[in-house]
């Protein structure tokens, strides 16, 4: 047996701090499985329509999960039995030429209709299965997708929920259901996980433990670092920023003579300097003499030569 109440409503929180209210309104289907023919599950009609919970019952085989399967093949060409697995193809009855899976749902106030279907070559039971085809269509039955491609993802968009999200929320599939109620207390905790999309807080728990020990190692690694340092009484602090002080005092006094005798350093440089320029002068002077006493009897004869000069024309 498979308990669901297909007329649950969702809320989605999106961006933009809005809720999406997702309700299944009717079920059509033709040759899916062993329901072979057309039937309509139509949740808008008494006594569905009056009815706040329901079951579907019946024996292995007649058809309880192609229900289910045809809400997954029409909003999402999946169907739900396979899990993770594609396979439309085997959903098609035994001796048809076409299968069938429609779904008409609404989505905070808006209706649409999600189709899905699947035909063998030249409508022969024999025939090739061709290639299956998808619509959505709007209130007024005007379809939304050009390829069967684009119907997945604005069903998405339409209502906030892809297909692991519609499994998980809307949908639960029989064999998870089972398998849920005969598993032991773990492995329930992990099917949880798994059907409700929470396994995240599993591994942000763990991340968490994570973060904690090494934060842990850390503050164990300040507080050793921190046990190297002394704490000073009140006296003890008052003296050493006593001497602080005078050690500072005594900085920028020896600061004010290492200036001054910056200066004295300065000039007694200077001072060297004019030095070695009076020694080199005080040589070329030197030389000076020396070459004016070599030639004294040379300025001699000048001497003479000159006093002569005003005379030169008479002589």
């Amino acid at each position: 047996m498979n308990l669901r109440h297909f007329q649950r409503a969702l809320y989605k929180r999106h961006a933009g701090h809005h809720h999406r209210l997702v309700k299944i309104l009717r079920i059509k289907l033709r040759n899916l499985n062993s329901l072979r023919g057309e039937h309509v599950v139509d949740f808008t009609r008494p006594p569905l329509a009056d009815a706040s919970i329901f079951a579907i019952t019946g024996p292995t085989g007649a058809g309880k999960s192609t229900l289910l399967d045809a809400m997954t093949l029409a909003l999402y060409g999946r169907a739900a039995r396979y899990a993770n697995a594609s396979n439309p193809e085997d959903m098609m009855s035994r001796h048809s030429a076409d299968c069938l899976a429609e779904v008409c749902f609404s989505v905070s106030g808006e209706t649409y209709r999600a189709e899905w279907q699947l035909r063998r070559a030249k409508g022969r039971v024999d025939g090739k299965i061709q290639p299956p085809t998808r619509f959505l269509y709007d209130s007024s039955e005007t379809p939304l997708n050009r390829l069967a491609t684009e119907c997945g993802r604005l069903i998405e968009n339409i209502t906030g929920l892809d297909y692991e999200r519609f499994l998980r929320s809307v949908l639960l599939a029989q064999g998870e259901f089972s398998r849920f109620l005969k598993a032991d207390a773990n492995e329930r905790a992990e099917l949880l996980e798994s059907l409700t999309g929470t396994e995240i807080y599993s591994q942000l728990g763990k991340l968490s433990h994570e973060e904690y020990t090494r934060r842990e190692l850390d503050l164990a690694a300040k507080k050793s670092e921190l046990g190297y340092f002394v704490l000073l009484d009140k006296e003890q602090r008052t003296e050493k920023i006593s001497q602080h002080d005078m050690w500072r005092e005594q900085i920028h006094q020896a600061r004010g003579k290492i200036d001054q005798l910056q200066k004295q350093l300065q000039r007694g440089e200077a001072l060297l300097v004019a030095r070695k320029k009076i020694d080199t002068l005080q040589k070329q002077q030197d030389s000076w003499e020396l070459e004016k006493r070599h030639h004294a009897p040379d300025l001699s004869r000048l001497a003479f030569h000159q006093k002569t000069q005003p005379f030169s024309a008479k002589l």
